[in-house]
C-alpha cells in the first residue's frame, strides 16, 4: 500500500513542508526509508538508494534475507543479520530564495498543489508569517519557519497523527491508495463516537485567545470569569489558561456553536481595545481546524479590528463591549 505523509524539510526549514513517499512493499520501506522525498517549497528531492541488495525476499522483514527487523534496526535503515542497508541519495539540491520575486513562484506553485488560488492564500491559510517578505528573512536567517498544516491536516484526516519532523512527533498521512473494497450489504450509519467539547472545553478554547500574548490580562482574566458564570462553571484554575492547539480539545458538535464560541474568542481578544497578532494566529487556528469559512472569518475580523478609528471610537466600541458581552 502506497501513501505519502508530511515532515519537516532539512534543505530550507520549513515545517510540513517534506512530502515522503511509502509503500510497504518498497525495500527502501522495509528498512525505515522512504523510497522518494521532495520539499513542496524549496524544490530538494531524494531517492533511495540500497547497498548489498541482490534478490529481493518476500515479505515485510529485511527485503535480502526476510529477517524481522526491530525499531533500532529501522531506525538505523539497516538489517543486522545480513548488513543489507538503505540511505537517501539527493537528486536534486534545494534552492536558495535570493529574492522575493522567486520565492513567490514557488510559494505559488504549492499554493496551486494545495488547490488554492495564489500564494497569499497558501500563506493566509497555512503560514504563521503573514507575508512573503517575513519569510524569506526568516529563510535568510536559517530559522525554523512554522506553519499550520498540522492543525488542519489533524482535523480532517480522521484524528490522524500530527506533523513530523524534528520534534519526533509522527508524521501526518496526506494519501494513502487502498485497493478497492469488496461490496458488501448496506448496513445504516453508526453512531458517531467523536467526542464533542462542553462548556469546559469552551472555555479553554477562550483561554487560548487570553495566553496568546504570554500572559492573560486583568480584561482577559475578567472575560473568562464572564464566560465561566455564563456557563455556569467556576474559573478555570491558573494552570489552564495557556494556550491549547485545537486538537487538544474536542470541538463544539455543531458548527452554530463553533461559530458562537469562536465569535466570543474574537470578543475577548478584543477586550482590551485592539487585535494582537497573536491573538488573531490562535483564532484562525481554531477557525481552519473547527471548519468555519474564512470569509465569514475575515467579515467578523474587520467587525472587530478597529486599529484605524480614533482614540474616542475605540473608547466607546470597548465600553458597549463591556455593557453587552456576548451572551
Amino acid at each position: 500500500m502506497g501513501f505519502d505523509v508530511r515532515t519537516d524539510c532539512t534543505a530550507c526549514r520549513v515545517e510540513s513542508a517534506r512530502v515522503e513517499t511509502w509503500d510497504t512493499a518498497h525495500p527502501a520501506c522495509r528498512l525505515g526509508l522512504p523510497y522518494a522525498v521532495r520539499c513542496s517549497l524549496c524544490a530538494h528531492a531524494a531517492e533511495a538508494h540500497l547497498a548489498d541488495l541482490g534478490g529481493a525476499f518476500p515479505g515485510e522483514g529485511c527485503p535480502k534475507c526476510g529477517a524481522t527487523l526491530d525499531e533500532a534496526s529501522l531506525d538505523a535503515h539497516r538489517c543486522p543479520h545480513c548488513g543489507t542497508h538503505a540511505s537517501l541519495a539527493d537528486t536534486s539540491v534545494g534552492a536558495r530564495f535570493g529574492t522575493e520575486a522567486e520565492l513567490e513562484l514557488a510559494l505559488l506553485s504549492w499554493a496551486k498543489e494545495e488547490g488554492l488560488a495564489t500564494s497569499a492564500d497558501l500563506l493566509e491559510a497555512y503560514f504563521v508569517l503573514a507575508s512573503a517578505p517575513e519569510v524569506l528573512a526568516s529563510l535568510a536567517r536559517g530559522d525554523r519557519v512554522e506553519t499550520t498544516f498540522d492543525v488542519a491536516d489533524y482535523l480532517f484526516s480522521s484524528g490522524g497523527t500530527s506533523a513530523g519532523g524534528a520534534g519526533g512527533a509522527e508524521p501526518i498521512v496526506l494519501r494513502a491508495s487502498i485497493p478497492p473494497a469488496p461490496v458488501t450489504t448496506r448496513m445504516s450509519q453508526p453512531v458517531s463516537i467523536r467526542p464533542t467539547g462542553g462548556a469546559r472545553e469552551e472555555l479553554l478554547a477562550l483561554a487560548s485567545v487570553a495566553a496568546a500574548d504570554g500572559e492573560a490580562s486583568l480584561e482577559d482574566q475578567q472575560g473568562l470569569l464572564r464566560a465561566a458564570e455564563k456557563r455556569g462553571m467556576p474559573p478555570l484554575p491558573p494552570f489552564d489558561v495557556r494556550v491549547w492547539r485545537p486538537n487538544e480539545i474536542p470541538a463544539p458538535g455543531t458548527l452554530v456553536d463553533r461559530e458562537r464560541v469562536l465569535e466570543e474568542m474574537l470578543q475577548l481578544a478584543w477586550s482590551d481595545g485592539q487585535l494582537d497578532a497573536s491573538e488573531l494566529r490562535v483564532i484562525k487556528d481554531f477557525a481552519r481546524a473547527w471548519g468555519i469559512d474564512p470569509q465569514r472569518v475575515r467579515d467578523w475580523i474587520d467587525a472587530y479590528d478597529f486599529g484605524a478609528s480614533g482614540p474616542l471610537e475605540r473608547w466607546l466600541r470597548r465600553f458597549a463591549f463591556f455593557l453587552f458581552p456576548a451572551r
